[in-house]
C-alpha cells in the first residue's frame, strides 16, 4: 500500500528519499518508520487523488503522450518478481498488476481531464528518443518541443488557475509576459477614478485637518473589509489653519501697502508687529550676518525653484526623447526653505522673498519647508522693483510686518499601516509606501494604488513580508523630527519607530526592497521612476515591456531619491520611487485633463510586476543602493536636462 511521508513527520527525509527512488526489480527496499518501502509508483504511480484530498486545483504534469499506454509485463520480469517478493505476497501481487493499475489510472485521468476538474501537461507527440539518450543534437530537439508545447498550453492554464501564472514569461505574445497577476481583476480605471474623484471632494487635505482625517478612516476601513489588521503610530501637534501677514513699507514720506503671500509655516505660533529696517541680502549663499535685527529682502530665481539636482537618467523612452520638461520640485538654493532658518539663527527678524516672475509661486505648501517662527512673504516682480526702488533712497526704509496666524493645538493625525505575512524562511521584508496629506487628485493618490496592490497580493504566496505604510506628516512637522534625520519626515519617523520590521538586526526582518509611490497618472510629464541601483533599473524594465506608447525616464540619483522613497533609500533599502514631479502638482487646482485614470492603472499594474519579481528574487540579486557612480565611469554625473539616452544605456 502507499505510505506519503512529510518533513514535518518523517523521521528521516532524506531517507524517504532513497525509498520513492528505490525501483522494484533493482533496488532493495529501505526500513522507514516502521515500513519497509520502494518506489510508490507500484501502487499509486501518479498520485493526483492524494493531491486533490488536500487542493483545489491540480495540476499533472506526464512524460508520455496523450493515448500511452503500458504493455503487459514480459514474462521475464513476472517471473523476476516472482522470486523476489515470494515472501511478501501482497507485494508481488501489487508488482504484477502494476502494469494495469498505471493504465487504470490513466483511464481515470483523461476522464476528469475531460470534465475539466483537472489539467494535464503531457508531451503533444511521442517522445522516440532513448531514456539513455546522450546525443545533445536529439536533446535539444526535444527540448525545442516542449518550450513550444509549454506555449500552446499557457493560457488554457491561466484559465483553468484563475490567475495570470509565472509561466507568462514564455507566452509568445510579449503583452502576456512578466505579468504574474493582473490588476484588472482587482480594480479597473473606472474605479480608480471614482475613488479619486470622492477623496478629491473632501477638500485639501493639509496635515491633521478633517479631510485628511476622513480620507485616513476610509483607507483603514476598506483594508479591514479585507480581513487584514490595520496598525497605527498617532500623532498629536499643533497645526497652523491659515496664516496671512500684512507688508507695509516707508521711507519716510510715502507708506505703501505691499501685495504678499505668507509663506506657510513661518511665524508659526506669532501675532505680533514687526516693524524693522529693510537690508539686501546678496550673498548667494544667504548669509544673514549683515541682516541681524532686521527684515532681510532677497530675490529668488524660478530657476532655484525649478531646477533639478543631478540626476543621472539611466533610460529615457521613446529613446531619443528630451527630458528637459523634468522638473524635479525644488532645486539647489531653495531646497528645503533652509535659508530661512539660517535667516532665524541670524537673528533677523523678518524675510521678504522677492520672485522673479509676476506672479506669486504656484506653490500651495513647499513641500520639505521647515517651520520657522518670524514672518516671511512672497512678493512679485513688480512690488519686488518698488521696494528695490525705495532701498535706493537716501534714507534706509523700514517694513512693518503683521503676521495674522490661526493654530489649532492638540491636532492630531496617525501613519497606518497593514502586512501581508511571507511564507517563505527569508526574514525579510518589502516594503510598500505612500503618504496621504495633499492638495489634490495627484498630490496625493498612492493610497489608491496601496489599496489595489494589498487586494491582488492578500491571498498569494509572498516569500517575504509585504508592509504597506500609509504615512502622514510628511511637510516637516516638529514632531516628525529624528535623530538620524531630517528627511522626508513622516517616512523617517516610521523607520525610526519600527526597527523591527525592516533593519535586520538580531531577529528583526530585513528590508530587501521598497517601491513607493506617488503622483500617479500625471500626464504633462513623462512616468518618472527613481532607482537606487541597476538590479532595480532591470526590473522595472522588465515590468513594462508589455507597455505601448510608454513615455518614462528612469532616473539613478546617487545623492538621494526625489520623494517619498528617498528616507528608504537613505536608510539603505535599495528603492524603486514612482513620483512624478512638477511644481504644478503642489496647486489646489490641477489643469483640465493632467490626470488619466487609464495610465495610473497601468502605472499600477507596472508596481503589482515589479513586487512579483522582486518577491522571486534572493536579496544578493537586488543588491544594494548605489550612492555613487561606478568606478569605471570618470564622467561627472551631469544634468538630465536634454539627454538622448536610449533604452537599456548607461549614461
Amino acid at each position: 500500500e502507499p505510505v506519503y511521508f512529510r518533513k514535518s513527520t518523517c523521521s528521516d527525509i532524506f531517507k524517504a528519499g532513497a525509498a520513492s527512488a528505490s525501483l522494484p526489480l533493482i533496488s532493495p527496499p529501505v526500513e522507514l518508520d516502521a515500513h519497509r518501502c520502494i518506489d510508490g509508483g507500484v501502487t499509486d504511480p501518479i498520485p493526483f487523488l492524494k493531491a486533490m484530498e488536500e487542493s483545489e486545483k491540480v495540476v499533472v504534469l506526464l512524460t508520455r503522450h496523450k493515448g500511452f499506454r503500458k504493455r503487459t509485463m514480459p514474462f521475464a520480469e513476472r517471473e523476476t518478481a516472482k522470486r523476489l517478493y515470494k515472501n511478501s505476497p501482497r507485494m508481488l501481487d501489487a508488482a504484477l498488476r502494476a502494469n494495469d493499475h498505471y493504465n487504470d489510472t490513466l483511464d481515470l485521468l483523461e476522464q476528469m481531464e475531460d470534465a475539466g476538474e483537472i489539467f494535464v501537461i503531457r508531451p503533444s507527440k511521442e517522445i522516440d528518443i532513448s531514456l539513455l539518450e546522450r546525443n545533445t543534437e536529439n536533446l535539444g530537439a526535444l527540448y525545442s518541443e516542449g518550450v513550444r508545447d509549454g506555449e500552446a498550453i499557457v493560457d488554457a492554464l491561466s484559465d483553468y488557475l484563475g490567475v495570470t501564472n509565472g509561466m507568462l514569461q514564455f507566452a509568445p505574445d510579449p503583452a502576456l509576459r512578466m505579468r504574474k497577476y493582473r490588476i484588472e481583476k482587482y480594480t479597473d480605471a473606472e474605479s480608480v477614478d471614482r475613488l479619486l474623484h470622492r477623496t478629491e471632494s473632501y477638500g485639501v487635505r493639509t496635515t491633521g485637518n478633517e479631510a485628511h482625517k476622513r480620507l485616513t478612516k476610509e483607507i483603514r476601513e476598506r483594508i479591514e473589509r479585507m480581513g487584514l489588521p490595520v496598525y497605527s503610530d498617532p500623532y498629536c501637534f499643533t497645526r497652523q489653519k491659515s496664516c496671512s501677514i500684512r507688508l507695509e513699507a516707508t521711507d519716510g514720506e510715502e507708506t505703501i501697502d505691499v501685495p504678499c503671500t505668507a509663506i506657510p509655516y513661518t511665524a508659526f505660533g506669532q501675532n505680533q508687529s514687526v516693524q524693522a529696517e529693510l537690508c539686501f541680502v546678496r550673498d548667494p549663499n544667504y548669509r544673514f550676518l549683515n541682516a541681524r535685527g532686521k527684515i532681510a529682502v532677497l530675490h529668488l530665481n524660478a530657476s532655484d525653484l525649478r531646477d533639478a539636482p543631478a540626476y543621472e537618467p539611466v533610460c529615457v523612452r521613446p529613446a531619443g526623447t528630451e527630458t528637459e520638461p523634468l522638473s524635479c520640485g525644488f532645486g539647489g538654493k531653495a531646497d528645503s526653505f533652509s535659508f530661512l532658518s539660517l535667516a532665524k539663527m541670524a537673528g533677523v527678524r523678518g524675510v521678504i522673498c522677492v520672485w522673479d516672475e509676476d506672479d506669486t509661486p504656484p506653490v500651495c505648501l513647499p513641500y520639505a519647508q521647515r517651520p520657522v517662527e518670524i514672518p516671511c512673504v512672497w512678493v512679485g516682480a513688480a512690488d519686488g522693483k518698488r521696494l528695490s526702488a525705495m532701498m535706493r533712497g537716501e534714507s534706509p526704509p523700514t517694513a512693518t510686518m503683521t503676521p495674522q496666524t490661526e493654530n489649532e493645538p492638540f491636532t492630531t493625525c496617525e501613519t497606518i499601516y497593514t502586512m501581508l505575512p511571507g511564507c517563505g524562511d527569508r526574514g525579510e521584508s518589502v516594503i510598500v509606501h505612500t503618504h496621504t496629506d495633499g492638495f489634490n487628485s495627484v498630490d496625493e493618490n498612492g493610497f489608491a494604488a496601496l489599496l489595489a496592490l494589498i487586494r491582488a497580493l492578500r491571498d498569494k504566496p509572498l516569500q517575504r513580508t509585504h508592509i504597506f505604510v500609509f504615512s502622514a506628516g510628511r511637510l516637516r512637522l516638529p514632531i516628525m523630527k529624528t535623530s538620524v534625520s531630517d528627511a522626508t519626515g513622516s517616512m523617517q519617523k516610521w523607520l525610526s519607530m519600527h526597527g523591527d520590521l525592516w533593519d535586520g538586526k538580531g531577529e528583526h526582518l530585513r528590508a530587501a526592497a521598497a517601491l513607493s509611490a506617488e503622483h500617479l497618472g500625471y500626464t504633462p510629464q513623462p512616468e518618472t521612476v527613481f532607482s537606487s541601483n541597476t538590479a532595480l533599473d532591470s526590473v522595472y524594465l522588465r515590468a513594462t515591456e508589455p507597455r505601448n506608447g510608454l513615455r518614462s525616464v528612469l532616473l539613478r540619483a546617487y545623492g538621494g531619491i526625489y520623494g517619498e522613497g528617498q528616507p528608504l533609500h537613505a536608510a539603505g533599502v535599495p528603492t524603486l520611487a514612482f513620483a512624478a514631479e512638477d511644481l504644478g502638482l503642489y496647486s489646489t487646482q490641477l489643469p483640465q485633463g493632467s490626470f488619466s485614470a487609464s495610465l495610473a492603472l497601468e502605472q499600477m499594474q507596472t508596481m503589482l510586476d515589479c513586487l512579483t519579481i522582486l518577491d522571486d528574487m534572493p536579496r544578493e540579486s537586488i543588491g544594494r543602493c548605489e550612492k555613487r557612480p561606478p568606478l569605471t565611469s570618470m564622467l561627472p554625473i551631469h544634468s538630465s536636462k536634454g539627454s538622448d539616452v536610449s533604452k537599456g544605456e548607461s549614461s
